[in-house]
């Protein structure tokens, strides 16, 4: 499904969103099976006016998974994230976080998959903040503060000049996922 918009003259924002399979397989019956449990959300941002705009998109997610609003975060190499971070250069940013329903390695509950980087041509945030929900209001000012009982992410893309004519595309994927336990501490397994 898609939606359209002009917040200002001359640049159109186009909203897509896709069902797409998962890029982490499950097991299903004994077979690894790619399933249908994953939003693919872009953002076509076109200048359609004669004049160059500048243009960027930042965007907040709120995390609640079942009854929690406050949930900790995976992030590959930095473990359990129960505070808050911030990926302030793209090449900072991960591949991928993953929301924990509960926080806990050995027993998760929900597991949501957050791919930043999804390929295809698709510009992928060159920043993201893990953060509180509600201490950033209109985004023009974003700030790392700690998650307490209500977690978001935070993601960026900046204002680029964009000439006449030309088009940004611009996503996430956001689906169930998994995590595995390497040992009896409780580390991440790749």
């Amino acid at each position: 499904t898609s939606f359209s918009y002009f917040p200002q003259p001359g640049l159109r924002v186009t909203q897509i969103l896709e069902i797409v399979p998962s890029k982490q397989p499950v097991d299903v019956g004994g077979q690894q099976r790619r399933l249908m449990d994953t939003l693919l959300v872009r953002y076509i941002l076109e200048n359609t006016g004669q004049k160059a705009v500048n243009a960027g998109l930042r965007l907040e997610v709120d995390t609640l998974i079942g009854g929690n609003d406050g949930v900790p975060f995976t992030v590959p190499g930095r473990g359990v994230i129960n505070t808050s971070a911030d990926f302030t250069r793209p090449q900072d940013v991960p591949d991928f976080v993953q929301a924990l329903e509960t926080g806990i390695l050995r027993s998760p509950g929900t597991i949501v998959h957050i791919s930043l980087k999804v390929g295809s041509g698709i510009e992928a945030p060159s920043r993201v903040t893990l953060c509180h929900w509600s201490s950033n209001g209109d985004l023009s000012n974003i700030r790392a503060t700690p998650m307490g009982n209500d977690s978001s992410i935070i993601m960026v893309w900046p204002d680029q000049n964009l000439p006449a004519g030309q088009r940004r595309e611009m996503g996430y994927a956001y689906g169930l996922g998994s995590v595995t336990v390497a040992d009896p501490g409780g580390s991440l397994a790749v």
